[in-house]
């Protein structure tokens, strides 16, 4: 058996200020300790400053911008990959041409 989503951009909830479309857990939508998403920012937008106890990941698919963590920004394309360690506030910023689509994927902070 296959189980298909298929995102629809228009009616995808918003949070942390941009289109958040919670993918994994595949039947528990909602905050979860580990997950993937789908973030869709709109060209000239920024998602809200926040931070939480989870690593994250981001694979950027499309669009460019920038993220910022702290007080650092980095310039980010389409192909690249950026990890955010926990409780670091972070903030991903879109270009002003194009929509960027990136997949979020967060998970416990891993023992150092």
């Amino acid at each position: 058996m296959i189980d298909l989503k298929q995102p629809d951009v228009s009616k995808m909830p918003v949070e942390y200020g941009c289109k958040f479309w919670r993918v994994l857990p595949w039947d528990a939508p909602g905050p979860s300790e580990r997950g993937t998403a789908l973030a869709v920012l709109d060209p000239g937008t920024s998602t809200t400053p926040h931070s939480h106890g989870e690593e994250e990941v981001f694979f950027f698919l499309r669009g460019s911008g920038h993220v910022r963590v702290d007080d650092e920004r980095v310039p980010v394309s389409a192909g690249d990959v950026v990890r955010v360690t926990s409780h670091r506030p972070h903030v991903i910023e879109n270009g002003p041409d194009a929509v960027m689509e990136v997949l979020c994927s967060w998970y416990p902070e891993r023992p150092r």
